[in-house]
């Protein structure tokens, strides 16, 4: 009888382990194929540069070089960028290299896009381990079943949560983000990492080493983007209040270790907000200005709309749903208010974008953050539905499951995925075919005028990225990024600004104004991309004292309706040393010709 038992428990242990070394292998195919393919991504997307990136570049560049923090050397004190965690990267590289480079920021993003993959997947786990405990305790008939259900939900914890990550490398947004040279998955990646470290201690795990790793996380989003203080806060007092409520006492230790945490990146948001205060004047970096300046509906419109890309034309929805069942699927008050902080925070945020109006940087860039922890809830539903149907055969029904899940998300991804891409092309065409050109000629304009001792050239125009760090000019930023002033504009109901362009373009007579401008008008003549240039095109001082020299525009996309027409001051109209040789369309016979259809 002895013999018998023993012999049970003895084919009991080698059944476990096999099942647990299958475990282990499925879970290494599966994190190989994933990183083949996050890989590919970033190799396919590896050119692309985000105009706005370079204003960080520049405005970095004049600080290593001693003039201070501006934009416009011996300009005003103005923070251009949105994320100073990332200036301070390129500062250190231009210490490093004495020159312009964007390796530092891509590093940073290709790691962030890595921790959002590996996070989710840890997110998930954690919520099938708690959940199953839960029931196991609550629903199991005597401890014995309890056991058999923790252990088979061990290899159930280890794959299919790979499920849910895989959405997070089949879509462009983690990918196109990591080599922008923007913060984009840089700021997913530590809000990720914020979100795993909030989740454990709201289910009172994880000792101080979590609560620093945690703090740590969230204080370093407080520097990368604005909307890093929200993530902190919410994060830290919905994790204290649902691990106060699991442990029954606001004076627990569990409870008062997610207010430590926060506690730990609230400091790194006021020593950010002091020097903004101090250096800037300012509390907020001045993009932020710059984007809430206008009519408040018109921002909520262009944030539904950008909401409802991501949503409807992105795959958003099985993310969403996926989330929303993963709430609804754990058990445990650990794992179920672990879930909602979670749901909770990608909502939030969500609204938030809608609030800001959106972006019109391609792709995408501002849903980047909930990613994430949406992937993490979606691959606890699936893990925790399957363990409900099958949860005798866990690996392999979770090893199909997980395989089948990621290979449809992956294939109902590519339409979406071809229409970023041709977007993301075309916008690399044309900064490359437009902006570059356009920058490296006023560039060597500019630098003649140095050498004969005159003033540098001023040139006021929007997209300021490659022009300004090209041609070395002072910059009159029609966007407002770079212009304290221009950023605190007040708009009126029809969008256009009150305060007086004169002032702050014309009225500094620059010797360049680049006007973009989309397709012919029907009647004739450029339709103007916005009200400020529309204003400034009909100004009759505009129209007196400045003549068209050129047009760039995409040689590859000549159709896409972007076009750079670029206007000098009369009276220096031929005094450029060199004249600009845009490239032209073939279609194009000269400049007065409409574009082709």
């Amino acid at each position: 009888m002895a013999a018998n038992s023993r012999n049970e428990q003895s084919a009991g242990r080698n059944s476990r382990r096999t099942r647990e070394w299958v475990d282990m292998a499925l879970t290494g195919l599966a994190l190989t194929a994933l990183g083949a393919l996050a890989a590919f991504r970033v190799y396919q997307y590896w050119a692309y540069e985000v105009d706005d990136a370079l204003i960080t570049v520049r405005a970095a560049h004049n600080f290593a070089a001693g003039y201070g923090f501006v934009y416009n050397r011996g300009g005003p004190r103005v923070e251009s960028h949105s994320s100073h965690l990332v200036w301070m990267l390129q500062v250190a590289v231009a210490w490093l290299t004495g020159g312009y480079a964007l390796w530092m920021t891509r590093l940073a993003g290709v790691t962030g896009f890595a921790v959002s993959v590996l996070c989710a997947a840890g997110m998930a786990r954690d919520l099938v381990r708690w959940s199953v405990s839960a029931g196991g305790r609550r629903g199991q008939a005597n401890h014995e079943d309890a056991a058999r259900t923790d252990a088979a939900a061990l290899p159930l914890s280890r794959l299919t949560f790979w499920a849910g990550a895989s959405t997070l490398v089949s879509t462009n947004i983690l990918a196109t983000g990591a080599v922008s040279g923007l913060e984009t998955a840089l700021f997913a990646g530590l809000v990720a990492a914020a979100c795993w470290g909030f989740q454990r201690l709201a289910a009172g795990e994880g000792g101080w080493a979590t609560v620093a790793a945690a703090g740590v996380a969230a204080g370093l989003a407080t520097w990368t983007r604005p909307e890093g203080i929200a993530w902190a806060v919410g994060l830290g007092l919905f994790a204290s209040l649902v691990a106060a409520f699991g442990a029954g006492s606001l004076a627990a230790a569990p409870a008062r270790r997610p207010l430590f945490a926060l506690l730990t990146a609230t400091v790194f948001w006021s020593v950010l907000t002091v020097f903004r205060l101090v250096v800037y004047g300012r509390f907020h970096p001045n993009p932020y200005y710059a984007k809430l300046g206008g009519p408040a509906l018109d921002r909520v419109a262009g944030g539904a709309a950008y909401l409802n890309g991501f949503v409807v034309h992105h795959l958003g929805w099985v993310l969403l749903a996926g989330a929303v069942a993963g709430v609804l699927l754990t058990r445990g008050r650990a794992a179920r208010g672990a879930a909602a902080m979670l749901l909770a925070g990608a909502a939030g945020h969500l609204g938030v974008t809608v609030w800001e109006g959106g972006d019109w940087i391609p792709h995408l860039r501002f849903v980047a953050p909930v990613l994430a922890p949406l992937a993490a809830l979606l691959s606890a539903a699936l893990g925790l539905g399957l363990l409900r149907l099958a949860p005798r055969h866990t690996v392999a029904v979770s090893a199909a499951a997980s395989l089948i899940f990621a290979v449809l998300f992956l294939g109902a991804a590519q339409r979406p995925n071809r229409r970023a891409t041709d977007e993301i092309q075309t916008r690399v065409y044309g900064w490359y075919d437009a902006h570059v050109p356009l920058g490296k000629w006023l560039g060597e304009w500019n630098a003649h005028r140095l050498r004969s001792g005159r003033a540098p050239l001023t040139v006021a125009l929007e997209d300021i990225g490659f022009v300004g760090l090209l041609s070395n000019a002072q910059i009159i930023d029609l966007a407002g990024l770079a212009d304290p002033d221009w950023a605190r504009l007040i708009y009126d109901s029809r969008g256009k600004a009150r305060y007086p362009t004169k002032r702050l373009v014309l009225g500094q007579r620059p010797e360049v104004i680049v006007l973009t401008a989309g397709a012919l008008l029907p009647q004739g003549g450029p339709r103007w991309m916005n009200p400020t240039v529309d204003t400034i095109a009909n100004d009759p001082d505009f129209r007196q004292h400045y003549r068209q020299r050129a047009v760039y525009t995409h040689k590859h996309f000549p159709g896409d309706g972007y076009y750079l027409h670029v206007f000098l001051r009369a009276d220096i109209y031929d005094e450029p040393p060199l004249a600009p040789d845009p490239p032209r369309p073939r279609a194009w016979a000269g400049w007065d010709l409409p574009p082709p259809r």
